[in-house]
């Protein structure tokens, strides 16, 4: 079966022992593309294979990567400004230099090869315009070729020659291309270019390029092709003709999210008229869409990351997912983690065996054991409590842990 079909088939994942046929937990399986191209089995199996002792220490099994903060963009709703700006100002290396950028790259690679995870899953957002690197062919083509990393490329697309598109498509698992706007005027608006350069039609002629290549190089089983846009009360009649636009291009996903600022106080309320919008999107059927995820909760923009609405005691987000910002690993996404050092674990040189010493540290450790503790959100909440229900039960099975087994169900 094929990756997409796999992953995109699937109804609900199944923890169930063997040797009873009883069933220890079963949910929906509502994101897929949250861990694409891996599954939640792949993260089940890594949990186990810790709980069980067989692996020494917590693998990097996604890296995601911000290595070029500038922007040819000024959208409105940016969601990484106030980091971005920190980060211009207190880190040093936020460009690396390409030879530095491979060793880097080829040791978190060997460090988590070492640790049961032979694809390490690496997500290439930037905190300003990725496209913009001026060695993102190279790097994209050393990490998929060279250390055996799934490629996840996010960003506009606006600076995406023909030549970079056929590059990321022959490499990557996952290309998602954002829109500030889901139409021309909005997408001017909402994009704030100091020149509009690229526009709504450009961006949907980016989407048609990529699934043409997608189809030219024999990748339609594998390679995910997404789109992100922002929910917006004042614009809930665009939504749907947005949406079946994409369907008719031929791409497979779609992310409509909230609005979520840094600080933001005063979140925005959604109308009874676009959650009908919502749910109508959400339930429709397509020709070529997969899914279209919409907000589990509608009443504010904030109210879903809420931790003390979804408790957990682990951050495998901090476990598993760090960010490689310039030359900085830090512990998470989330902006007032990256403002304060005290959760960055350090910085990286491209040494030989860096990164285990650096992952594996007491100052690593502690700054792990403060997560959740000091979080008042978290964007990985909904994934954060199903990993560590997964975690609880592993562990209450621990003696009998070969018993264990997962299962996707369509």
């Amino acid at each position: 079966m094929s990756t997409l079909k796999k992953n995109f088939s699937y109804k609900s994942f199944t923890i169930f022992n063997k040797l009873n046929n009883k069933v220890l937990l079963k949910v929906d399986n509502q994101f897929p593309q949250h861990f694409y191209p891996n599954s939640i089995v792949d993260y089940a199996n890594i949990i186990k294979e810790i709980v069980s002792g067989k692996t020494k220490n917590y693998p990097i099994v996604s890296l995601t990567v911000k290595d070029y903060p500038f922007c040819d963009f000024r959208c409105q709703d940016c969601l990484v400004k106030e980091s971005r700006e920190w980060a211009k100002k207190n880190i040093n290396n936020l460009v690396l230099d390409i030879d530095k950028y491979k060793k880097i790259l080829k040791d978190i690679s060997t460090y988590s090869k070492e640790n049961g995870v032979e694809n390490v899953r690496i997500e290439f957002c930037g905190e300003g315009n990725p496209d913009l690197y001026v060695y993102r062919k190279e790097i994209i083509k050393y990490a998929s070729q060279k250390c055996n990393m799934k490629i996840i490329y996010v960003s506009t697309g606006s600076g995406l020659t023909d030549d970079d598109l056929t590059e990321l498509v022959l490499n990557a698992s996952f290309i998602r291309i954002s829109f500030p706007g889901i139409d021309h005027i909005t997408y001017n608006l909402f994009s704030n270019q100091k020149h509009v350069k690229y526009t709504y039609e450009d961006s949907l002629n980016t989407l048609r390029k990529i699934v043409s290549l997608r189809k030219q190089y024999n990748r339609e089983c594998d390679l995910l092709i997404g789109v992100r846009a922002c929910i917006r009360e004042e614009f809930s009649e665009l939504y749907e003709d947005f949406i079946y636009e994409l369907d008719k291009i031929g791409i497979d996903c779609v992310q409509l999210a909230k609005v979520f600022k840094y600080n933001d106080n005063s979140p925005t309320k959604i109308s009874t008229k676009l959650k009908s919008i919502l749910k109508k999107i959400a339930d429709s059927k397509y020709k070529h869409l997969k899914q279209v995820q919409v907000p589990t909760r509608y009443n504010s923009s904030s109210d879903d990351r809420k931790l003390r609405n979804n408790s957990f005691n682990i951050c495998f987000s901090a476990l598993f997912n760090p960010v490689l910002y310039g030359d900085h690993l830090i512990v998470c996404t989330q902006t007032d983690k990256i403002i304060d050092k005290q959760f960055h674990y350090g910085k990286l040189n491209g040494k030989v065996n860096e990164v285990s010493q650096l992952y594996n540290n007491e100052v690593s450790n502690e700054i792990r054991k403060q997560l959740p503790l000091c979080c008042n959100d978290c964007c990985a909440v909904y994934d954060n409590v199903l990993l560590n229900k997964i975690y609880d039960i592993l562990y209450e099975n621990k003696e009998n842990i070969d018993n264990i087994k997962f299962m996707m169900e369509e």
